[in-house]
């Protein structure tokens, strides 16, 4: 179908959902309702996970009425997703693929630059049903331990990426364990934007920490900055970005505090070909 020439907004979202292995209260069949919860009343048209496995996407596509592609990141492809969900109401996929941030990213379970865990990073092309805008969606984890594979990590990413710049609006989500002013951030923001930093609003939410460790008060948690982002090409243009504050009685859904980033898909009409 032909594309519209009207702007498109949607919301983006990343969401670390924390693999399940804390103990009550804490524990995935604790979060669980809270997960569906935020994401009942928040409504992502798209978000990337990080740490999701099997029974969380189960949980999310059966029980809430997303959609997912991804894969685990482990040879076998099981173990932790950095998948991409989506609604499928509004949101076609027109084909995805993962590869992994390493020297050699189309072999799985690949790892490189002493990086402590196979990293990943999911790409997915996406059609808004209504109007058949197109777009690129892609959603990672960064190492947590070795700063060259967090480095590098984000120059596979951006590579790969490369291809789509100029023909597509493309979005990068993820959670980078690393804090803005460094040096894998400043690799994706030599080409990408911060979200955040673009927002035509001021920021809504919490203000620094992403990462909550789920607690309540600022002052006990272990960073003071983010370490989770939504990054947009140029031709994105950014209406909100909020840090979803969801503590209800201490408890929160994730030991991450969710992104998301209200957006609208702008392109020069004369770009706007049938698919």
């Amino acid at each position: 179908m032909a594309k519209s020439t009207q702007p498109v907004q949607l919301r983006v979202a990343s969401y670390n959902l924390r693999c399940p292995c804390d103990a009550p209260p804490n524990d995935w069949p604790s979060r669980a309702p809270r997960v569906a919860r935020t994401l009942s009343q928040y409504k992502f048209d798209i978000f990337g996970a990080q740490e999701a496995v099997d029974a969380q996407i189960k949980f999310i596509t059966e029980d809430v009425g997303y959609q997912c592609v991804g894969l685990g990141r482990e040879r076998g492809f099981n173990g932790e997703y950095s998948c991409i969900f989506y609604c499928p109401g509004r949101l076609e996929c027109l084909g995805a693929h993962t590869i992994w941030l390493s020297e050699t990213p189309s072999v799985p379970g690949s790892k490189s630059w002493d990086s402590a865990c196979c990293r990943i990073c999911t790409f997915g092309r996406f059609r808004e049903r209504s109007t058949g805008w197109t777009f690129i969606m892609a959603n990672t984890h960064l190492d947590h331990v070795s700063r060259p594979a967090m480095s590098n990590g984000a120059r596979v990413i951006l590579d790969h990426l490369e291809q789509y710049f100029g023909d597509y609006c493309v979005m990068l989500t993820g959670d980078f364990n690393t804090y803005p002013d460094t040096e894998p951030v400043e690799i994706i923001t030599a080409r990408m934007q911060n979200a955040r930093l673009v927002s035509e609003t001021p920021h809504a939410g919490p203000d620094g920490a992403t990462y909550h460790a789920y607690k309540v008060d600022p002052q006990e948690r272990k960073h003071n900055e983010p370490i989770d982002y939504i990054f947009v090409s140029s031709d994105i243009r950014v209406l909100r970005h909020e840090a979803v504050d969801d503590f209800e009685d201490g408890l929160a859904s994730s030991d991450h505090f969710a992104l998301f980033a209200d957006i609208e898909l702008r392109m020069d009409p004369d770009e706007t070909a049938a698919e």
